[in-house]
């Protein structure tokens, strides 16, 4: 699947100013608010069907004969104190995302980013975050 990191210039002398009055709980929840926006949205994504419209739109892939499980699926998890991951719970999620031999790549963790506002997301949560804490 696609990772995200977000580079911040100057961290060393950010994560001490961090230590100093809990920032590091501040910015950790600014990182899991940020998981759940992505989460959300991926399954708000315009929904795109093989059978229907073919492999080229961009936007959520369903099977309506499965109800949207793969969108419904989408979650994110907190895994460490700066750390979190936006995932699908269903195991056919890969195949859908990187394609297969049979089947073009549809990757829509990269679209929710780059076509579908979510970086700017993410950027907007995270500074908004960082506002806060060091006014």
């Amino acid at each position: 699947m696609i990772n995200v990191s977000i580079q911040i210039t100057g961290l060393d002398d950010f994560m001490n100013q961090l230590k100093s009055f809990d920032g590091q709980r501040v910015l950790g929840d600014a990182v899991e608010r940020a998981a759940d926006q992505i989460a959300a949205d991926v399954q708000n994504m315009p929904p795109v069907s093989a059978a229907e419209t073919g492999y080229g739109p961009h936007g959520i892939p369903v099977a309506p004969r499965f109800g949207g499980t793969l969108r419904q699926s989408i979650h994110s998890v907190r895994t460490g104190p700066l750390q979190a991951e936006v995932i699908p719970g269903v195991d056919y999620a890969d195949y859908v995302h990187e394609g297969t031999v049979k089947m073009p790549a549809r990757p829509f963790f990269q679209w929710v980013l780059e076509e579908f506002g979510g970086l700017q997301h993410i950027e907007d949560i995270v500074r908004e975050a960082i506002d806060h804490a060091f006014p």
